[in-house]
């Protein structure tokens, strides 16, 4: 029923619901809150298939009830963006990205990003996606390794944090609409209804919830639970900087190591780290970006196989033209000489 005789307090709430300071101070919105169990804009009776549900109708999800009474927190997936992206000038990338700001212009898994005291070529408010973080990439190189030791489920981690960067409500959030009125390429106007823990505890009913946001909580709840009976959080490994050093030198760890290359009749040498004496001083160039191993392994990751054989020490010469390496000298059979490799 609408009428709201069913919002009070009841023994079989179950804390911290219960408790108006926790919910004022947690839920989504709780200061301004009367009522956290309220369900009237979510909840109804169904004429249709004659039950209370969370939808209307039979069920079948068309493209407004999409945007209806949904479990998220905001409709990045609604947006329709371009599939290519050219720049003719570095002021027209930086325009790109600060535009992309707008919660509306983002895919589901970025976000925006503060930094507190920063220097650098661009602006402190930038975006950020878990794909691109030290976690994720930690998660893959990960399950990199449980895939080799025939884990049977080498990727649980890098799971878990996809899963915990898309869009999705929690319990102490509320159900949103979105205005039908609105577009992709324009800012998201939703309104807020009721808090997603009410709807499910209030009466035995029928959901339609997004099968995303059903894999989210059951991720949460393996983590728990395995925390629990184990002692050890499924994303501790993860949850820890870049290991640049094994990254780029996975055999020895020197960040000094030497790659000599031919790039376009040019002899370059790639080092990740070169110091040098300036009187007193020692001058650091850093060089980043290039890392063996991660090339490695994603590889591993994306096509079931690696680039080259990571217990070996492999050593050859070759020469870059544009795109194509071309190997002259190799000790190892994974490449042969004259091969070209087309990046």
């Amino acid at each position: 029923q609408n009428d709201g005789s069913s919002n009070s307090l009841e023994f079989t709430d179950t804390y911290p619901f219960t408790n108006s300071s926790w919910c004022s101070s947690n839920l989504a919105d709780g200061q301004s809150v009367t009522n956290v169990f309220s369900t009237s804009k979510v909840i109804q009776y169904n004429t249709t298939i004659k039950t209370i549900t969370n939808f209307e109708g039979n069920g079948n999800l068309e493209n407004q009830q999409k945007t209806k009474s949904r479990p998220i927190s905001n409709f990045n997936f609604v947006a329709v963006l371009p599939n290519n992206i050219d720049f003719d000038t570095n002021e027209e990338m930086i325009t790109y990205f600060q535009n992309r700001r707008d919660g509306y212009k983002q895919l589901p898994t970025e976000g925006n990003l503060n930094y507190s005291d920063y220097s650098g070529n661009v602006t402190f408010q930038q975006t950020i996606s878990i794909l691109n973080t030290p976690y994720f990439i930690n998660s893959i190189q990960e399950g990199i390794r449980n895939f080799q030791a025939f884990s049977a489920h080498p990727f649980v981690s890098s799971a878990y944090l996809f899963l915990n960067s898309l869009p999705l409500a929690t319990l102490r959030e509320k159900y949103k609409t979105l205005n039908q009125s609105e577009s992709g390429d324009q800012p998201q106007s939703t309104n807020d209804l009721d808090y997603i823990f009410a709807t499910l505890k209030k009466y035995g009913a029928v959901h339609k919830i997004p099968y995303a946001w059903v894999l989210k909580i059951g991720s949460v709840y393996h983590r728990y639970k395995k925390f629990v009976e184990t002692g050890q959080d499924i994303i501790q490994t993860s949850w820890s900087g870049f290991n640049y050093t094994n990254n780029y030198d996975p055999v020895t760890d020197d960040s000094e190591k030497i790659y000599p290359l031919v790039i376009d009749g040019d002899n370059i040498d790639i080092v990740l780290e070169k110091n040098t004496p300036v009187g007193a001083e020692v001058s650091s160039l850093m060089n980043t970006g290039f890392y063996p191993k991660l090339i490695n392994d994603f590889n591993l990751f994306y096509q079931g196989q690696f680039v080259i054989n990571p217990y070996l020490s492999i050593t050859g010469s070759g020469f870059i033209v544009g795109t194509i390496l071309t190997v002259t000298n190799i000790s190892s059979n994974d490449l042969q000489i004259g091969q070209q490799v087309n990046s």
